[in-house]
């Protein structure tokens, strides 16, 4: 496996094996997982974002420590000694590189005590520059142990911002990352036929449980579900290869009306801010039908100290939105969306300076932004045609009041938790009821878990009381949670927290109400790491090919167990491999069919209105995850709540 080396970064291959068992098969997974690497330090990343600052300060500074929290909590790392990967738990300022700890010699058979400086300088011939660095914690692979390492010798993976500016460096980073099926599978083989020749622990390890492996791939049973229509305020269209943005044309369903707003601008963008409003409103208008007014202008050079006087000033209530015209500042970014989401509720916008500048691509970058627009009002761009007739049990479904629920946990870099979720409050999941909360801060799962459980119970409530304001006081009968991010080591935790608190959420709702309520609330876990990969070979045709949009494997090879799951492909994937998405499906008394479920997931993969594209999670779940990311990295407190029936955070 040979590392290319880029200007700014490394793409480095690692394959991933491990053992599962499916029905009565044991299964060798081998993961193939190219990760780009920056070329620097932690170190040295640190010293060029705090540039003129001592970063080794972090003792008295404390904008200085919460540079190094933000850059390492949760950021995954490879270590330059011996290229293994690991993802920081947290830094431990009040340890350094002098600091001892006890290591196992099993030449001896006894414990040594050595400084961390000595035990690099031994094993890995590493002289440590900096004495003054902290210790970062990574989450071991074993709950007993303890895992420290040092700053200078750890890489963080992943592109970042700088990478994303650098087009021709994005090119080449994305050219290896995105490795087409067969080249994948090839790589793939190649693994494998070495582990069969070379004998390594893994293999003599299944050769003393009796087995041995295959050298092709496991075969399995998928099927690709019925295309779908996708409906416009004009026209319907069947949806080819995940992807409609060429109907967008046809106007999208409900356009909204903006006539009070607010542009916020720099004084050097003057000139070309006309030119530019002039060109939204006309996009709007001319191929979406939508009314956007001349908005009211400020301008604001300081933005940093001026941006919140002139917000609390300008926005009145029947503002409808704010647009900041800014240079790319994060500092900025957040104290606006802060004082917007917080303080003065409204809705935002945020553009760069340069944006407005660009003359390429202008009708699409303008088209992109207004659809945005709509979306956070909760404007209905299109949506999918119901089955016909023929599907009665979709047809039943919809006779009853529904609610499709999605939920997800972020955590920050901070350790801050926020829980996510999104809710619909119509049969054609176009509006939404979007509320989060800040949980209890630990580290302890027991006790995030338990505040979770409350806070959860506490948001579904708000939601089904929302959908009843919303549809002349009637509560939905079914509810329908997808929770993401959930592993199957999870379900336990799942099952005795999140679980009960969604079912007590009937009792409690019904009590408040005074008559007896109760829903059917089916629970669908979302798999949060997925290492499955699923090829497609049609008949006459030697080379794989990425599985077509819609294609659902449930084959008991790989879907065995007491809980019914399937794989789900809805995505057109034309560079690089599909990653499916793993439901599980937890809870089920309404006792829909697994095929409906399939069905109606599949759907609402197609139902997020920032893209006219199939997206990999259903809409609900990619709205929960938006918001939960958007409060625990952005604005950092909860959002003012007349913002709920919003999309705010897109």
């Amino acid at each position: 496996m040979a590392c290319v080396t880029l200007d700014l970064v490394a793409v480095v291959p690692k394959v991933y094996v491990s053992v599962a068992i499916f029905a009565a098969v044991v299964v060798v997974v081998v993961v193939w997982i190219d990760r780009p690497v920056r070329k620097q330090s932690i170190v040295q990343i640190l010293q060029a974002s705090l540039e003129g600052a001592d970063i080794f300060a972090h003792q008295t500074d404390r904008d200085v420590a919460a540079e190094w929290i933000r850059c390492c909590v949760s950021a995954t790392v490879v270590t330059s000694y011996n290229s293994r990967v690991y993802r920081i738990k947290q830094v431990h300022f009040d340890k350094d590189p002098s600091h001892t700890f006890m290591m196992y010699q099993r030449d001896q058979k006894e414990h040594m005590e050595i400084s961390f400086a000595k035990y690099y300088e031994a094993f890995y011939h590493k002289t440590i520059a900096n004495k003054y660095q902290p210790l970062l914690e990574a989450y071991p692979e074993k709950e007993t142990e303890q895992v420290f390492l040092l700053p200078e010798l750890c890489s963080p993976t992943g592109i970042t911002e700088d990478m994303r500016k650098e087009k021709q460096v994005l090119t080449d980073v994305l050219k290896q990352l995105k490795v087409q099926p067969q080249e994948r599978l090839t790589s793939i083989f190649s693994s494998v036929a070495d582990m069969q020749r070379v004998q390594t622990p893994a293999v003599s390890t299944i050769q003393a449980w009796g087995c041995s492996l295959e050298k092709d791939p496991l075969e399995v049973q998928g099927r690709v579900l019925d295309p779908l229509q996708v409906c416009f305020k004009e026209k319907n269209y069947t949806i080819e290869e995940g992807n409609f943005t060429k109907y967008l044309r046809h106007t999208i369903q409900v356009p909204i009306k903006i006539d009070h707003w607010l542009v916020i601008y720099l004084n050097e963008d003057e000139d070309v801010l006309k030119v530019w409003l002039k060109s939204i409103k006309d996009i709007a208008q001319c191929a979406f039908s939508m009314s956007v007014a001349e908005p009211q202008k400020v301008e604001c050079n300081d933005q940093y100290t001026g941006l919140s006087e002139i917000l609390q000033e300008n926005v009145k209530e029947n503002t409808q939105l704010v647009m900041l015209i800014t240079k790319e500042n994060p500092k900025i970014y957040q104290l606006f969306k802060q004082k917007l989401c917080c303080m003065v509720p409204c809705i935002s916008q945020v553009v760069k300076s340069e944006t407005i500048r660009k003359r390429n691509g202008i009708a699409a970058t303008l088209s992109r932004l207004v659809l945005q627009m709509n979306a956070k009002f909760c404007g209905p761009l299109w949506h999918i045609a119901p089955p016909g007739p023929e599907d009665s049990e979709f047809e039943e479904f919809r006779k009853v009041p529904f609610m499709i629920v999605g939920v997800d946990v972020y955590q920050a870099y901070d350790g801050m938790k926020v829980l996510g979720l999104t809710a619909t409050l119509d049969k054609s999941y176009s509006q939404y009821f979007s509320e989060s909360a800040i949980l209890e801060p630990a580290w302890e799962p027991e006790s995030w878990r338990a505040s979770l459980s409350v806070h959860l119970q506490r948001l579904l409530r708000d939601a089904i009381a929302c959908f009843a304001r919303c549809n002349d006081s009637i509560l939905p009968e079914n509810i329908i949670v997808y929770r993401a991010s959930v592993n199957p080591e999870d379900w336990p935790d799942v099952a005795a927290t999140e679980l009960e608190a969604v079912k007590g959420v009937a009792g409690i709702t019904g009590s408040c109400a005074n008559a007896p309520y109760e829903p059917k609330i089916t629970f669908i876990t979302i798999a949060k790491r997925g290492n499955m990969r699923l090829f497609y070979r049609s008949e006459g045709d030697p080379a794989c090919k990425n599985p077509e949009p819609g294609t659902v494997v449930d084959d008991p090879a790989v879907c065995a167990g007491d809980v019914p799951n399937f794989y789900l492909i809805s995505q057109a994937i034309l560079k690089g491999s599909a990653i499916p998405a793993h439901f599980s499906v937890f809870a089920n008394p309404a006792n829909h069919s697994l095929e409906f479920l399939q069905n109606l997931t599949n759907r609402l993969c197609l139902m997020y209105y920032t893209a006219a594209v199939a997206v990999r999670l259903p809409a609900p779940v990619v709205y929960a995850k938006k918001l939960a990311s958007f409060v625990g990295s952005v604005i950092r407190k909860e959002p003012h709540p007349s913002l709920q029936r919003t999309l705010f955070y897109l």
